[in-house]
C-alpha cells in the first residue's frame, strides 16, 4: 500500500487491491505498460534504484533530450514537477528504435515489452485510431491533467507494423490542446464533436473533432 499513487492518478493496482497485494514482476510490467498504472511505474522505478539510475541507462544507450527525475507519486503532489520530466519526439523515436533493434535488451524481453504495448488499453483512439482492427500497434500513451485550461501533454508513441512486413516508429506529442483544437477546427475546417472537462478526474479534458458531414469519423485530442 505504501507504493500506491494518490487518488486521481491512474492505478488499477490501487483500485483492484485496496489492501495491497503481491504480484510477479512480469505482471507489474504489464500494469505499467498496458494500463499506464502509476503505482506499477513507481514500483519498477524503485526496483531500478530510482529515476537517477533510469536516467543513467538512457544516457548510456544514447537517448538524448529525455529527462526522468521524479516518481509518479511526486508528480501527483506538485503539478509543476511534470515539467522537469520531459522528452522530445526525436528522443522517443530513439528509444523505440533501441527497443526494436538495439542490444541493450535481449530479443525475448524486447518482444515481451512490445507485446504489452500492443495490448495497451489506454488511448484506443490515438495512434491506433482508424487503423484496421488487427493492426499491430505497440504504443504507449502519456496524458497529463488540465490546470487552468492548460493541458501539459497528450502523447502517444509506438511502433506500427505495415502490411508489407516493415515497421515504422512514430511519436505524436500535443503540448497545448487549445492550439491543437485551433489547428483542426480553424485550419482544417473540422467541427468540434465533444469538449468536456471532468473535475472528478483531476481536470481531465475529453475533446473530439471530425470532418463535417462524416459523423462516423472523429479524432480524439484528449482520451
Amino acid at each position: 500500500k505504501a507504493d500506491f499513487v494518490a487518488a486521481g492518478q491512474r492505478s488499477l493496482i490501487r483500485d483492484d487491491f485496496p489492501e495491497g497485494t503481491s504480484l510477479p514482476l512480469w505482471r507489474v510490467i504489464e500494469y505499467a505498460i498496458g494500463e499506464s498504472d502509476g503505482t506499477a511505474s513507481d514500483v519498477l522505478l524503485r526496483l531500478a534504484d530510482g529515476p537517477a539510475e533510469v536516467q543513467k541507462y538512457l544516457d548510456e544507450i544514447g537517448v538524448k533530450d529525455m529527462a526522468v527525475k521524479n516518481t509518479e507519486k511526486e508528480l501527483g503532489k506538485d503539478v509543476k514537477v511534470q515539467y522537469e520530466n520531459f522528452a522530445t519526439p526525436n528522443a522517443a523515436i530513439a528509444l523505440l528504435t533501441e527497443l526494436q533493434t538495439g542490444i541493450s535488451l535481449d530479443r525475448e524481453r524486447s518482444k515481451l515489452i512490445l507485446d504489452f504495448m500492443n495490448e495497451s488499453r489506454p488511448g484506443p483512439n490515438r495512434l491506433r485510431g482508424l487503423l484496421p482492427e488487427n493492426t499491430y500497434v505497440a504504443h504507449k500513451t502519456g496524458t497529463s491533467g488540465t490546470q487552468s485550461n492548460i493541458t501539459a501533454a497528450t502523447n502517444d508513441i509506438g511502433i506500427i507494423k505495415l502490411p508489407n512486413g516493415k515497421n515504422f516508429a512514430i511519436a505524436v506529442f500535443v503540448s497545448d490542446i487549445d492550439r491543437a483544437l485551433a489547428f483542426y477546427r480553424d485550419k482544417l475546417g473540422m467541427e468540434v464533436r465533444a469538449d468536456a472537462t471532468l473535475p472528478e478526474m483531476a481536470g481531465f479534458r475529453w475533446l473530439t473533432v471530425g470532418p463535417p458531414g462524416q459523423d462516423d469519423v472523429q479524432i480524439v485530442l484528449m482520451a
